[in-house]
């Protein structure tokens, strides 16, 4: 039988590599009990699955790739649940059908000239708008 390497033993995850993980998840989630969570669910997704621990490789990036798959998923699940929710400005309502396109009426409307009053609106619908986008394509967005 194979001895089990030091570094393996789940008795140890928290303490070693706990807070390490808990950042990350909350770098990427900003809200501590999702993020609590994710590192819940990688901790226990990776004790389940200790036999695929590579040999000769190091607990604390296994650790990591376990549990930024667990934060895409959640960050796949809050998408879904804010596009479900129905939480829509009655603006953008009217600027955009459901699936985010320009509605027909945006479409065939003048160019908007905006006053400065408006300027500042829009730029609040953007922000907005922003929020809503993956953080590397709202800086992408912002960036071009």
């Amino acid at each position: 039988m194979q001895e089990q390497l030091p570094q393996l033993d789940p008795g140890r995850w928290v303490s070693e590599h706990g807070e390490t993980l808990f950042a990350y998840a909350m770098s990427r989630l900003k809200n501590s009990d999702s993020a609590e969570e994710a590192v819940q669910e990688a901790l226990l997704g990776a004790l389940k699955n200790m036999k695929s621990f590579p040999p000769q490789s190091y607990v604390g990036p296994w650790l990591m790739g376990i549990l930024k798959k667990k934060v895409v998923d959640r960050q796949r699940q809050s998408a879904r649940l804010d596009t479900v929710s129905g939480d829509v400005d009655p603006i953008l309502d009217k600027l955009f059908d459901k699936n985010g396109h320009w509605t027909e009426a945006a479409r065939s409307a003048d160019p908007l000239r905006l006053d400065s009053l408006e300027q500042s609106e829009f730029m609040g619908i953007l922000q907005r708008c922003l929020k809503g986008l993956p953080p590397n394509q709202a800086a992408a967005f912002v960036g071009r």
